[in-house]
């Protein structure tokens, strides 16, 4: 018996999905900036703001998936440097507000604004953890909750 090795060729555009992904992310970034002004994220968070902030857009994460099986693509690199672009773009955005203060006002908003920036990266993983567990072993990447982590101390 001969087993037959079936090839998925998806139609997708990268640019469309990107911009529903990146959609996504600015919510993610929107939800963990709410928490900030509300004054939560200096505790741990119950399970049902967590449900209610994070809800994972798992369409997207089907969309990400799909991108990367793509047959002779380079969209998994494409999705990797798109990521870690946007988070150098919510970094640029954090030290915004670190600028502004200062003195005990700073040490306060710096508390508050990393632990935003971690709240962030933690849905992203998970939106992206299929390019995380495939994509960045085999190209011998940073993981991304490692790159994240990485760009905060750079900053």
């Amino acid at each position: 018996m001969t087993a037959f090795r079936y090839i998925i060729w998806i139609s997708m555009d990268f640019d469309t999905t990107w911009l529903d992904c990146q959609q996504t992310l600015r919510q993610l970034r929107d939800n963990t900036v709410h928490l900030r002004m509300a004054g939560s994220t200096h505790r741990l968070l119950s399970s049902q703001e967590y449900m209610a902030t994070y809800q994972y857009p798992w369409a997207d994460c089907r969309k990400i998936y799909s991108l990367c099986i793509i047959h002779n693509s380079n969209n998994p690199e494409k999705l990797y440097k798109r990521f870690v672009q946007a988070c150098t773009e919510y970094m640029s955005e954090i030290m915004l507000c670190l600028q502004e203060a200062r003195d005990l006002l700073l040490l306060k908003e710096y508390r508050s604004v990393w632990n935003c920036y971690r709240l962030f990266l933690k849905p992203c993983r998970n939106l992206f953890g299929y390019l995380d567990k495939f994509h960045v072993p085999q190209n011998n990447q940073v993981p991304l909750q490692k790159k994240g982590r990485m760009l905060e101390m750079q900053a």
